[in-house]
């Protein structure tokens, strides 16, 4: 799992996190940049819940609509390291898109399974498994006008 993380993803990751603890009435706690959640979600002192937080966008860096493609995109590798965490804690998985922020609670349910290259039709060290999420899954937590 690459760790190339600039102070602006982590800006952008605290931000839906943030959003996404006041919507579900609880308190964040951010985990190492190692770690394969963002977040922890506490109420009361007491963890209730793990978070990951991602941001869509296209290769000109403006955020994509939530319509633009039927499904996510996401690592196969950090699906299945949220899916064992279920075992803990629930897990959010919260999304900002061009409409705002949408959340779905990780499941172990199975999804499509492809192979993603980013940008390129060639060998890359960033390619990998993904899993394909239906994004009729996620459920809007912060309109667009909420989150800047």
């Amino acid at each position: 799992m690459p760790l190339f993380e600039t102070a602006q993803h982590r800006e952008v990751e605290e931000r839906i996190i943030r959003t996404a603890a006041e919507h579900f009435k609880c308190e964040a706690a951010p985990c190492s940049k190692a770690y394969c959640v963002d977040a922890v979600l506490f109420r009361n002192g007491r963890a209730v819940a793990f978070a990951e937080a991602r941001q869509r966008k296209d290769k000109d860096g403006e955020l994509l609509s939530i319509h633009k493609y039927p499904t996510l995109t996401w690592s196969a590798q950090k699906y299945v390291h949220a899916m064992q965490m279920t075992d803990l804690l629930p897990v959010a998985f919260c999304v900002e898109w061009q409409e705002g922020i949408h959340y779905m609670m990780i499941q172990r349910k199975p999804y499509p399974v492809g192979y993603m290259v980013p940008n390129k039709m060639r060998w890359e060290p960033d390619a990998e498994p993904v899993v394909h999420i239906p994004v009729s899954e996620f459920k809007l937590i912060a309109p667009r006008e909420y989150t800047w």
